[in-house]
């Protein structure tokens, strides 16, 4: 059975792949996720019957599995860092779908209308810019360093407001809710990004640019929110602080994205 790519190289740092098995299943897709992490790969098979087969790899036990319990496995080694996840396309589905190279429902494509044609590139095209984001090109290495930068930011707020006993993740769901026109890929009823443990998750595909100013415009909402009441003043300042000595020991990880000039909007008063 011949497989076509859809989807190559995400990082296991943004895609959960529970998330992302879920999501396929109520698409009826036919073909296979593989994962790729260090002495150990796995294949998750859909097939036309909307079933899934599972099988696992250790390279270091040089253990093969199979079933249920191989897939629970397979899920748990998936939130490694590090890794690699792949989408294939079965080629016998072909003939049931709109287009060989993608592998995208309505919704979705109504979403990348938007942010092709609407408020979306309008907001987000100007902030892409200014960050100098090169390209969705990156190196599977500058992906895996973009993607813990992302998260590192994100991480570093969270502890800081908790220390406030403030909610970071709720603060970050309604702030997302709130700009969802601009950014649709943020909107929480999708449930294609999730903000949780300090970390971002994504079941979707996203230009690093356009991910990270909306990160970015996440970020600024909730800041706005802090800095509208007096009893947080301090926790925004502690927070910003963290975020300051962040950016400082970061600075050439940080330049090398283009991030420096967004995230510096994020420490005015």
């Amino acid at each position: 059975m011949k497989k076509l790519p859809i989807h190559q190289n995400l990082s296991t740092s943004f895609v959960d792949l529970s998330a992302l098995v879920r999501y396929l299943r109520g698409l009826q897709f036919v073909g296979t996720v593989h994962l790729e992490l260090s002495n150990y790969e796995a294949n998750i098979i859909f097939t036309r019957t909307n079933g899934l087969q599972v099988e696992e790899l250790d390279h270091r036990s040089g253990r093969t599995s199979k079933g249920s319990e191989a897939f629970k496995r397979v899920l748990e080694r998936s939130r490694e860092p590090l890794g690699r996840i792949h989408v294939f396309r079965s080629s016998e589905s072909l003939a049931e779908a709109e287009s060989p190279k993608v592998f995208v429902d309505k919704d979705i494509s109504r979403q990348a209308l938007l942010m092709a044609s609407g408020r979306g590139d309008r907001l987000a095209g100007h902030m892409v810019a200014s960050c100098q984001f090169v390209s969705p090109s990156f190196s599977n290495a500058e992906i895996e360093e973009f993607s813990l930068l992302i998260n590192e930011i994100l991480e570093t707020i969270d502890d800081s407001l908790a220390k406030a006993n403030l909610n970071f993740p709720v603060a970050f769901r309604n702030a997302a809710n709130a700009i969802q026109n601009d950014f649709p890929f943020l909107d929480p009823a999708a449930g294609s990004i999730v903000f949780s443990n300090g970390r971002v998750k994504s079941t979707i595909i996203v230009e690093p640019g356009l991910f990270a100013a909306g990160i970015v415009e996440v970020i600024d909402r909730v800041f706005d929110r802090l800095r509208g009441k007096y009893t947080f003043s301090k926790a925004l300042k502690y927070t910003q602080r963290r975020v300051s000595i962040l950016i400082r020991n970061r600075s050439a990880e940080f330049a090398k994205f283009g991030l420096s000039p967004s995230i510096d909007t994020l420490l005015r008063a």
